[in-house]
């Protein structure tokens, strides 16, 4: 991708000069003298073959209707080099290789697919989402990728970078831990990190996106169920958006906070922002014997898929925790 700039930089200042030239030549305006246009004196270029009908003997030079009549002599150093003054055609060669050069850079730094651009490890793939776990080392860059599904990103840790999407000016955007954001399909874009810190972040694809965005709302917004802040028992759980569907959540707990039993109908994801122990106890509508807790350890950018139909008590088993929910319908 460097050597795509360097080749970009370079053929578009090869093609400003030869149009300035190409220019300068519709004017007939002479340019100094360039190699090729002239013969130097000996004395400074020695390897160039001789050929007598290019010197005039000095002191012996006969014009006749304007025309310079040359006689042949076996000195060399009584020739004077014939000079032309430089002329813009011959420049034309100069701007065809300016014109192949910044083509040949343009090649050179096509977009790429998410899942083949380097900085994007795919971690977890179902018919639901895709999940990238991303790192960018400070003044490192990804390559121009293509997003062609809507998606949530989940900062882990606080970066700042650069984001230039195909045909756009670089923008700025500052991070800070656990910030969530959505973006739209579909476009391509290069990420760099410009600040003293990687950038990371948990990208997920969302796969369905084209059925979910028109789909009917699962989530009842005069309940409060699209936004909203729970103050739980040792915790929070706040609702931060609803896109396609599919709820979004930040929960902190503090060690042994509990989140009082719940039903899931869809399934969802949790993402951790800090290093999870959590234990989920099934608790079944049916007087059945309930299954055996089930203990979930997760470490910072780490993400875990649930099925639905589940209803459930969660506890904080280890130190304070943070995690972002996406709930799907």
């Amino acid at each position: 991708m460097e050597l795509g700039k360097v080749l970009i930089f370079l053929g578009a200042i090869l093609l400003v000069a030869g149009l300035v030239l190409l220019l300068l030549g519709r004017m007939n305006l002479p340019l100094a003298r360039l190699p090729g246009d002239f013969l130097y004196r000996f004395s400074v270029i020695a390897f160039l073959s001789f050929r007598p009908e290019h010197f005039i003997p000095e002191g012996n030079e006969v014009r006749s209707g304007g025309t310079c009549c040359r006689r042949h002599h076996k000195d060399p150093s009584r020739f004077k080099p014939i000079q032309r003054p430089a002329t813009i055609p011959r420049m034309k060669p100069l701007l065809l290789f300016s014109l192949a050069a910044t083509l040949l850079a343009a090649q050179s730094t096509p977009e790429v697919e998410i899942t083949a651009e380097p900085h994007h490890h795919l971690t977890l793939e179902n018919k639901s989402v895709r999940v990238f776990n991303v790192e960018v080392p400070p003044n490192d860059a990804t390559e121009m990728h293509w997003h062609r599904h809507d998606y949530i990103a989940v900062a882990i840790g606080a970066s700042e970078i650069s984001n230039t999407v195909k045909d756009k000016p670089p923008a700025t955007v500052k991070f800070t831990d656990g910030d969530t954001r959505f973006a739209s399909a579909t476009f391509a874009h290069i990420v760099r990190d410009t600040g003293p810190a990687p950038f990371r972040n948990v990208t997920v694809e969302i796969l369905e996106d084209a059925t979910l965005r028109n789909s009917t709302p699962t989530w009842d917004a005069s309940k409060n169920e699209d936004r909203f802040l729970d103050i739980l028992p040792g915790g929070t759980k706040q609702i931060l958006f609803v896109k396609d569907g599919i709820r979004v959540s930040e929960i902190e707990l503090q060690p042994g906070a509990v989140i009082p039993k719940h039903h899931h109908t869809g399934p969802h994801l949790i993402i951790a922002l800090t290093d999870l122990d959590l234990r989920s106890e099934i608790l079944p509508s049916d007087p059945a014997p309930h299954p055996a807790p089930t203990d979930l350890h997760l470490k910072a950018g780490e993400s875990k898929w649930i099925p639905g139909n589940l209803t459930h008590s969660v506890t904080n088993t280890g130190p304070a925790a943070k995690f972002v929910t996406l709930e799907f319908p």
